[in-house]
């Protein structure tokens, strides 16, 4: 388990994220949301994000194209406002493939034991 970025580079950088109004309410929310504090890695934002991103580009084009965005900027601003380290977010990127992958390969495993004659 490993504390995120917030947690522990605060004192190098001597400065704080600046936000406008609602940035500081937002964070606290967060953090008092946030019940386990050493869950960084790996990053379950990537790894959820892009699970529904392949499943709409296999399914639904149209929704993979409205979501590709959002999905780039959740990865990107999970690092930028320190939630996660890039290596959090690259092992969640390995870990999605490796899941879809062998996800897969186990899917098509069980539909051949249940429908032998497919």
């Amino acid at each position: 388990p490993a504390l995120g970025p917030r947690y522990t580079m605060n004192h190098l950088q001597n400065t704080e994220l600046q936000g406008l109004l609602v940035t500081g309410p937002i964070q606290e929310l967060l953090n008092r949301l946030e019940g386990i504090k050493r869950d960084a890695f790996p990053s379950g934002h990537t790894g959820v994000a892009l699970t529904v991103l392949f499943l709409a580009f296999k399914f639904e084009k149209k929704l993979f194209r409205l979501f590709l965005p959002f999905v780039v900027g959740l990865i990107f601003s999970t690092v930028y406002l320190r939630y996660h380290y890039v290596v959090d977010v690259l092992a969640g990127i390995i870990l999605t493939a490796m899941t879809l992958i062998f996800g897969g390969a186990y899917y098509g495993y069980w539909q051949k034991r249940i429908h032998p004659d497919r």
